[in-house]
């Protein structure tokens, strides 16, 4: 029988040959050029294995650490990244390389201050032109190393910059996105920021369900829009939760163009949709479709915080921005009679959604129109008030009826009677 001394032996002798075993790899040499060339075939995740047991021993040789931080970076390992990278910057503060890399490791982590104080510390260097490159390459369709990370977006997030460009809002580019982090993106030909930048915070909320907000910030001369999450929600914003009301059916069926499919009725306008441009061929005005859920939501909380006071302030405010539209494209210049001129532009009002008219007449000096699933009934007033002012060559004083569900009649008559 073995003695214990002898056991204490084996044991002892066993130990030290398992502790040999699982750090050769320690005793040799770490490989960089292999750890480059996985790199450069793609392949950060074995670049990453091949470098981080010897990180340890490594840890400020700047190569070995530029190249594991940037194989963590490409194996989704920002935070293992800037670790690595601040080692390097450490070193040598200049190298812009590593600062650019640790802007694309903030960005992946969601923190977007940080990012942009690297990005903006490398362009104050006077970088040379392939370190500009790469931060000018937050222009999606050029590729770099910034670009390497492949954005991966929610299948909403395309369509949503889809729809951006056929209504004439933005020209977006994503450069960030990431599940509950938020996202960054190259916004271009902004029709309005700030109406924009609550349209895709409301997207994400929706088809993310968590809260965000927004800022704008500038790069290289790039308008970038930042999506971040939010801890709570604005009071505001809680207060302009849209009412969806269940539309009526319709009828009414426009003639569509055979090649572009839009309203025949709206060949005055020019579409540009890479860029998001829609003009009015009629002025050279520049023009958007905008949905109608947000400034309903508006009137709403207006009415409800200052009362019905409030009501004929909004109907005026769009009779005067009628009236200026109507002055701009040359609708006033023109003599088409007063029935033809109502008849034009009563039925326009669909095909820019404002609501389905089911009847309108002409009785004597009023005007009388019956709309259903009416976008605004005030808008409608204010809009029905500057055709009547055209037309007649005097004010108009509008009342607003609802008949049924989702019909409302709309009459105008001279101001004063």
């Amino acid at each position: 029988m073995a003695s214990a001394y002898g056991v204490k032996r084996l044991l002892l002798g066993l130990g030290l040959c398992l502790w040999v075993g699982a750090n050769a790899a320690l005793a040799a040499d770490v490989d960089l050029d292999k750890a480059d060339a996985l790199m450069k075939q793609g392949k950060a995740a074995e670049a990453y294995a091949l470098l981080e047991p010897f990180e340890f021993e490594q840890s400020g040789n700047i190569r070995f650490d530029y190249l594991l931080g940037i194989a963590a970076l490409d194996s989704g390992k920002p935070d293992k990244a800037t670790l690595a990278f601040e080692r390097v910057l450490a070193a040598d503060p200049n190298f812009a390389g590593a600062r650019i890399d640790m802007g694309r490791a903030y960005y992946q982590l969601g923190d977007f201050t940080r990012a942009k104080t690297e990005f903006e510390s490398v362009l104050t260097q006077n970088p040379p032109p392939a370190a500009k490159a790469t931060i000018d390459s937050l222009v999606p369709g050029r590729r770099s190393r910034l670009m390497r990370n492949r954005v991966v977006m929610h299948p909403a997030s395309r369509f949503l910059q889809l729809v951006a460009r056929l209504a004439g809002l933005a020209d977006t580019h994503t450069v960030f996105y990431h599940v509950y982090r938020g996202s960054m993106a190259k916004v271009r030909n902004v029709f309005d920021e700030d109406i924009y930048a609550a349209m895709v915070v409301g997207a994400f909320e929706s088809f993310e369900g968590t809260l965000y907000d927004h800022d704008w910030m500038e790069l290289g001369g790039e308008r970038l829009l930042v999506i971040l999450p939010a801890k709570e929600k604005h009071d505001i914003a809680a207060r302009m939760e849209p009412e969806l009301a269940r539309h009526r059916a319709g009828d009414r069926t426009l003639e569509l163009c055979e090649h572009c499919g839009l309203p025949v009725a709206l060949n005055h306008l020019r579409w540009d949709i890479p860029n998001a441009v829609i003009t009015d061929r009629r002025s050279g005005t520049r023009m958007s479709f905008v949905d109608g859920y947000a400034f309903s939501a508006v009137f709403r909380e207006l009415i409800a915080e200052l009362g019905d006071e409030i009501v004929p302030i909004i109907v005026e405010a769009s009779r005067e921005y009628t009236l200026r539209r109507l002055e701009e494209t040359g609708f006033l210049g023109r003599e088409l009679g007063r029935e033809a001129s109502y008849r034009e532009f009563i039925e326009l009002l669909p095909v820019y959604g404002q609501g389905n008219p089911r009847k309108w007449e002409i009785a004597g000096d009023a005007l009388e129109v019956v709309i259903e699933n009416p976008h605004s009934p005030h808008l409608l007033a204010g809009q029905l008030l500057a055709i009547y002012e055209s037309v007649e060559g005097r004010r108009g004083s509008a009342s607003i009826e609802d008949i049924a569900y989702q019909r409302v009649g709309i009459t105008v008559t001279p101001a004063g009677d």
